[in-house]
C-alpha cells in the first residue's frame, strides 16, 4: 500500500498549479503558501492524512511551490495555462515531469511512467464529503500490475475523494476540512 500512495503522490502532484487570473476557470487545486486540506478514512474515521503547501520558492523568474501529500515532498510549478510540472528540487536541470491535467478535465498531455492510464470524467452529480458538496471531475490512473487510483478533485477546491487500489486492498480517503489563503 505504501508503494501505491508514493505512486499516487507522485502522479497527484502533478495535478496542481497557481492560482487563476479571474476570467480563467478555476484550477483543480489552488497552490499557494498555506493552503492545507484533511482528508479521512473512510473505513476509520481515526486515521486522517494531510497535505499543504509549505513554502514557495523563485528560480530562474518562475515560482515553484512545496507541496506535501501523505508524507512526500514535490516542487510544483505552472508550466502553462493547464500544465504543471513537478520536481525534487527547483534548480534540476532535467525536471521530472509529471501528469498535465486541466479543469474542465481533458485528456494527460504526458506521462510520467510507462504504460500509465488515465481516463477522466465529470461527475454526473455534485459529491458531498465531509467538507461540503462539490461538482467535481474524476481522474483514474492505472499503474498496472494491480496498482490504480480514482480521485476526484473539485475546481477550485483540490482533491475530495481518493481510492487507492493495490491488488485486493482497497481505501478510500474523503476531504474533511481545507484552508485556501489564496485560490
Amino acid at each position: 500500500m505504501h508503494k501505491l500512495m508514493t505512486l499516487t503522490a507522485a502522479v497527484l502532484a502533478g495535478l496542481f498549479a497557481g492560482a487563476a487570473a479571474a476570467e480563467s476557470p478555476p484550477v483543480l487545486m489552488p497552490l499557494a503558501e498555506g493552503n492545507s486540506w484533511t482528508y479521512v478514512s473512510e473505513d476509520d474515521p481515526s486515521v486522517t492524512r494531510e497535505a499543504a503547501v509549505l513554502e514557495s520558492r523563485t528560480v530562474d523568474g518562475e515560482t515553484w511551490y512545496l507541496y506535501e501529500e501523505f508524507g512526500s515532498g514535490y516542487w510544483l510549478r505552472n508550466v502553462g495555462a493547464e500544465q504543471w510540472q513537478a520536481v525534487e528540487e527547483p534548480d534540476q536541470e532535467a525536471p521530472r515531469q509529471m501528469l498535465a491535467l486541466a479543469d474542465p478535465a481533458t485528456a494527460p498531455d504526458w506521462y510520467p511512467y510507462d504504460g500509465l492510464v488515465v481516463e477522466y470524467e465529470a461527475c454526473e452529480e455534485p459529491m458531498t464529503v465531509p467538507a461540503g458538496t462539490f461538482d467535481c471531475y474524476i481522474y483514474t490512473f492505472e499503474f498496472g500490475e494491480g496498482l490504480s487510483t480514482r480521485s476526484v478533485f473539485a475546481p477550485g477546491v483540490g482533491l475530495i475523494h481518493n481510492t487507492f487500489e493495490e491488488g485486493a486492498e482497497i481505501r478510500a480517503m474523503v476531504l474533511r476540512d481545507y484552508t485556501l489563503t489564496e485560490r
